[in-house]
């Protein structure tokens, strides 16, 4: 992959969930789980984040949409606009493996962090209608090489 596109891959994982930073604290941090109606101001911050990337990224648009759409699912379940594989910005795919694997294993307000091997069991079954199977197996590849599975992550 060139350099410029490993930069965008960067930035677009460090961006992709700026859109969080609106949406209130009662519901990022909820213990419980969320009514519809906070879903649905969840399911807001991909338009959110894109809104305030394009701000400061004018000359990066696949930035832009691949924080509008690493919520988006191959088989057209996904938000916010319902885009299905061929749609979906190859960064956005990226994107929504790495954004799986964290959600799985990062501890949150409402949930333990998970080890990795039940997370890949988990994202195993969504390979294909979710993720994109070929960026799977290869970030699964990548975290599981032996040299990088005893490398704390920083």
């Amino acid at each position: 992959m060139p350099d410029d596109q490993l930069r965008l891959m960067a930035e677009t994982g460090l961006l992709h969930d700026l859109g969080k930073m609106k949406v209130p604290l009662a519901i990022l941090a909820k213990p419980g789980k969320l009514t519809d109606d906070e879903w649905k101001e969840m399911n807001l911050h991909p338009d959110l984040g894109a809104q305030l990337v394009s701000d400061g990224y004018r000359d990066l648009p696949d930035l832009v949409a691949a924080v509008r759409h690493h919520h988006e699912k191959l088989d057209g379940t996904g938000y916010p606009d319902g885009q299905v594989r061929g749609q979906i910005h190859e960064m956005s795919l990226c994107t929504a493996v790495v954004d799986v694997f964290s959600a799985l294993t990062d501890r949150r307000d409402y949930k333990d962090a998970m080890e990795r091997e039940e997370a890949f069991a988990i994202m195993d079954t969504l390979t294909g209608r979710h993720l994109e199977p070929r960026l799977y197996r290869r970030f699964r590849e990548l975290v599981m090489d032996t040299e990088l599975v005893d490398t704390p992550i920083r």
